[in-house]
């Protein structure tokens, strides 16, 4: 994602934060449901927006690790996961294509609602399979 989508996202990271579309879609529903009863360990939620999808998550891991590549969108992350007393939830400016983690370092990987906004999307399943762990669940809707 170029440096103009950047600066998009970072303008209407506000706007994002108190979307209904975005806080309270049926996609995050279908995460919680693909995710299962499982305990994850460490998680990632990746191009995160506001952290919603990090948010859903966060419950049945032991650390959400939210990335973006919009430093607004990680301070919306900060803000919400305050207001919602979320503690498990960190922030990490990291762009989908390069990610900063070492290879397996992941029980499961969430995306929601963002590959169409990738540059390339097969670099991104690139990261995201060099990132998950072998036992790992990667989610994406």
């Amino acid at each position: 994602m170029g440096t103009d989508a950047r600066k998009q996202f970072d303008r209407t990271a506000a706007s994002y934060a108190v979307s209904r579309a975005h806080s309270n879609s049926r996609s995050l529903a279908l995460l919680k449901e693909f995710a299962g009863d499982r305990r994850y360990g460490i998680a990632i939620d990746i191009a995160t927006g506001p952290g919603f999808a990090a948010f859903a998550l966060a419950d049945q891991c032991d650390e959400m690790i939210a990335t973006d590549i919009s430093k607004g969108m990680l301070q919306q992350v900060q803000k919400l996961a305050a207001e919602r007393k979320i503690e498990n939830v960190e922030r990490s400016f990291a762009d989908a294509h390069a990610l900063p983690f070492r290879d397996a370092s992941f029980d499961l990987i969430a995306c929601r609602t963002a590959p169409h906004h990738f540059a390339s999307i097969p670099t991104f399943l690139s990261e995201v399979r060099r990132v998950l762990a072998s036992s790992g669940v990667f989610l994406m809707v």
